[in-house]
């Protein structure tokens, strides 16, 4: 009877840890810093993609292993055309370089406000709910949490002033920690905003 009752004390602390390392992905309850642009091996993202201005699209972000420890990552979909092209993304490699290494500049041009998150938020953020941060013209608070796909996230207000015309603009984000991309974006650009959603997930 002792033996059976150490089985199921065990069997019941081993289904802890598997829910715990799945509710990691799931919940955003911890202080944390984000594992922005840190891919794995066989994610699938979908985004739909609006602009404030009547635009409307999507994409696909589907990563695989490559060698040396880069990655392969197909990127489909459309939004001004159709696109589809693999980028190869290896270790150090900013966003900025991932992105405007695509021959396809159309790719740059429909993911480059998903993609390319500023450093001060990658770098600055503490992903706890009250969190706030000012510097300069530039300010970042969470406002709560959301979901997308089943998968919750942080909401984002990030607010700077463009170095070009001075003007103050606000983005908001949805963040997962555990994501390497935004489950959410609303992103100010050219004359428009554009907006993407994570209507599917795979891992």
């Amino acid at each position: 009877m002792l033996k059976i009752l150490q089985v199921f004390r065990f069997l019941f602390l081993f289904l802890i840890i598997i829910t715990a390392g799945t509710a990691f992905l799931f919940s955003q309850e911890n202080e944390e810093k984000w594992d922005y642009f840190q891919f794995s091996d066989k994610q699938y993202f979908k985004y739909k993609m609006i602009s404030e201005r009547g635009l409307e699209g999507w994409t696909s972000i589907q990563v695989k292993k490559g060698s040396d420890d880069s990655f392969d990552i197909s990127i489909s979909g459309r939004w001004t055309s159709e696109f589809s092209e693999t980028v190869n993304y290896r270790p150090g490699m900013s966003s900025f370089d991932f992105i405007f290494s695509a021959e396809n500049f159309e790719i740059a041009t429909a993911l480059g406000s998903l993609m390319n998150i500023d450093g001060f938020i990658v770098d600055n953020t503490v992903f706890k709910q009250g969190f706030e941060l000012s510097e300069g013209d530039k300010k970042l608070k969470i406002k709560g949490t959301d979901e997308y796909c089943g998968i919750s996230g942080f909401i984002l207000e990030y607010s700077a002033k463009n170095p070009v015309n001075q003007t103050s603009s606000t983005s908001i984000y949805s963040i997962n920690t555990a994501l390497p991309l935004p489950l959410y974006a609303k992103v100010p650009a050219a004359n428009d905003t554009w907006i993407y959603e994570l209507v599917e997930f795979r891992k």
